[in-house]
């Protein structure tokens, strides 16, 4: 309107550089919260964020589950006996061994360094604004568990598998079912499906090399609502 500029002062995923600008802050924070876990000085009951009580308690399987064993690894991978924390964009994870404080160290690491990072929000501030930590976020997926859907994967740490989660594997295999009922897709369909085939080629890795045959569809229509014959 006329003269008149607007600021963005959030972080949108429409926008073509926002990954890229929320990693930078995600990692930062993650970095925060590996280093509050291995620090020997802080107790988590007593200095955490003031919505520690809000994470929920942790989820084990049942004991009737047996440990499955982890094969040997290629290479030599450092342990850290306090856990972990790793990110992807927006979305950080974290896991440790069931010893000592380590459970509560996971809670609160996390929810700790955010707070830090953007100062917990005041009764009176001068400007609304929200939490920097996504309440519903955490009470949706901030509780440790043993069995965890993390970007995109179902990951069991009691059987050592990770796995597609059943909805998207449903979904996903109907999709499919679909194209070849039909013989015909159009171009955003064909595109959809080689992002999820080439999501469940990180565990065929050699599959990749067909899905060129796919993108060869897509690639020969002139627009997204074109469909061609299969």
């Amino acid at each position: 309107m006329g003269d008149i500029a607007l600021v963005a002062l959030r972080l949108t995923f429409g926008g073509s550089p926002c990954p890229s600008l929320w990693c930078t802050i995600s990692e930062i924070c993650t970095d925060l919260a590996n280093d509050l876990m291995t620090c020997d000085d802080w107790d988590p009951r007593e200095l955490h964020s003031d919505h520690a009580h809000m994470i929920p308690p942790p989820c084990f399987i049942s004991d009737d589950v047996p440990f499955a064993s982890a094969k040997s690894l290629l290479v030599d991978v450092p342990v850290n006996i306090h856990g972990k924390a790793d990110c992807y964009v927006d979305d950080i994870s974290t896991i440790c061994l069931d010893l000592d404080d380590n459970i509560e160290r996971c809670r609160q690491a996390v929810p700790f360094a955010i707070d830090l990072m953007g100062r917990p929000v005041e009764s009176a501030e001068p400007l609304p604004r929200d939490n920097l930590l996504a309440i519903k976020k955490l009470l949706g997926e901030g509780q440790l568990s043993e069995c965890k859907v993390f970007t995109g994967w179902q990951i069991d740490t009691r059987r050592m598998m990770v796995s597609l989660p059943l909805g998207k594997f449903k979904v996903w295999s109907q999709s499919i079912q679909t194209i070849l009922k039909n013989s015909s897709s159009c171009q955003q369909d064909l595109a959809k499906l080689v992002g999820r085939l080439n999501h469940t080629c990180f565990i065929i890795p050699h599959a990749r090399h067909f899905i060129g045959r796919i993108r060869h569809f897509a690639d020969a229509l002139s627009n997204s609502r074109k469909h061609i014959t299969i």
